[in-house]
């Protein structure tokens, strides 16, 4: 049953996919820490013992939750109209008032934020393999390696390791205080919520097969302050959209009013979070670019293409 879970819930939203395997190695792991010491207890029970019987209320379907908003290919599709057909990477990388083919992952960082901001950088989302704090200094970085990976002296550099890895890179979007700090769970961390210093930005994100362009088209058209927009290296497309936002509170009230057109549209509802990781472009991914195509650091609220749909589309603004 858990491996089923495992399967079918779970590994299809991850990128890469998780391997047979790798995912009975999991599954194997879990029963073996379950009945360490001869006594019964779960997985994330510790030392404590087990209820001798658990009931476990079933999980209502999606699309039974209240409010439950999902992707609607029909609305997508009349919202871009036929702007989708010309709206490929290279119409973006033509409008952006940055040009992203000279901008590296470094030059991005420096672009996005502010000069003594930091920002958490990850690979493969785990702080094991690659946990970076990068410090935004007037003309360039100053990068510490946070997970001991570094060869000694060379814990502070101005460059990241960019070697290839299978999972890319990540960011955190929102910029940090560059301390640790204890969050909820109680362990010390680099990026949780209590390391936040600015709820700039929300990060919109969309992986829906066939639809690439679509939603690259409803980008270009949204009324709103669209930094960045870069691709997973993969099929994703990321959108970094500045929201300024005074507080948590305010961030996730503005996001529980846009998140049914958001979703409905396309956009992944788990990655409408405040305090959410999001690719670094400019780095590779399994031997694929993650692919800076706009850059906007000065982004105001006019949609990308609005000039164009004025003048020579006929579709409804």
């Amino acid at each position: 049953a858990a491996l089923r879970l495992l399967r079918d819930s779970f590994n299809p939203r991850c990128e890469p996919p998780w391997s047979e395997r790798e995912l009975m190695h999991k599954v194997k792991e879990a029963e073996a820490k379950g009945a360490a010491g001869g006594a019964e207890r779960g997985h994330l029970l510790g030392g404590r013992a087990r209820p001798a019987a658990v009931h476990v209320r079933p999980a209502r379907p999606a699309s039974a939750a209240a409010g439950a908003v999902k992707f609607d290919s029909r609305r997508l599709r009349a919202a871009v109209g036929g702007l989708s057909e010309e709206m490929g990477e290279a119409w973006f990388m033509e409008r952006s008032p940055v040009d992203p083919r000279e901008i590296s992952a470094e030059k991005f960082l420096g672009a996005v934020y502010r000069p003594g901001e930091h920002v958490v950088i990850l690979q493969n989302q785990s702080q094991a393999l690659g946990h970076w704090l990068a410090t935004v200094e007037e003309g360039g970085l100053r990068l510490r390696d946070l997970a001991g990976a570094a060869p000694p002296g060379e814990k502070e550099t101005d460059r990241l390791p960019l070697r290839d890895c299978p999972g890319g890179f990540w960011f955190l979007a929102q910029p940090v205080n560059g301390e640790r700090v204890e969050n909820a769970s109680g362990v010390q961390s680099w990026r949780s919520e209590g390391n936040v210093t600015s709820w700039r930005f929300m990060v919109l994100e969309s992986d829906h097969a066939g639809a690439e362009r679509r939603w690259l088209a409803y980008l270009a058209q949204a009324p709103a302050p669209v930094v960045a927009i870069y691709t997973s290296g993969g099929r994703s497309v990321h959108a970094l959209v500045r929201v300024d936002a005074g507080s948590k509170a305010e961030w996730d009230e503005l996001r529980d009013r846009v998140r049914p057109a958001l979703v409905a549209a396309g956009a992944d509802p788990r990655a409408l979070s405040a305090v959410r990781l999001t690719r670094l472009p400019g780095v590779m991914r399994g031997g694929r670019l993650q692919r800076l195509l706009y850059l906007a650091p000065e982004a105001g609220a006019t949609p990308i293409c609005a000039c164009e749909r004025v003048r020579d589309c006929d579709q409804q603004t």
